[in-house]
């Protein structure tokens, strides 16, 4: 089933459960802008993906952290223990 196939099945079935016919629904679509909100939540979650996407790249490319000479873990302390 192509997309267009299935949005109109899928407009079908939200007239119906509405209770409204096809242009009717058309018309509060328009009227209230969903189609512009979905829109939307589109172009924001691929601008989210693509933040993620960056913000990944740049972790691969720094170095790992050092390890320290301290050999307990944890911080040293004032009287050389660890913390």
């Amino acid at each position: 089933m192509d997309a267009d196939r299935k949005n109109e099945v899928d407009e079908r079935r939200a007239a119906i459960l509405l209770g409204v016919t096809i242009v009717e629904l058309r018309r509060l679509s328009r009227v209230s802008r969903l189609g512009h909100l979905e829109k939307k939540e589109n172009e924001e979650r691929a601008e989210a993906e693509e933040q993620d996407r960056l913000a990944e790249e740049e972790r691969r490319r720094r170095p790992p952290p050092k390890k320290s000479w301290w050999p307990f873990g944890g911080k040293k302390g004032k009287s050389g223990e660890a913390a």
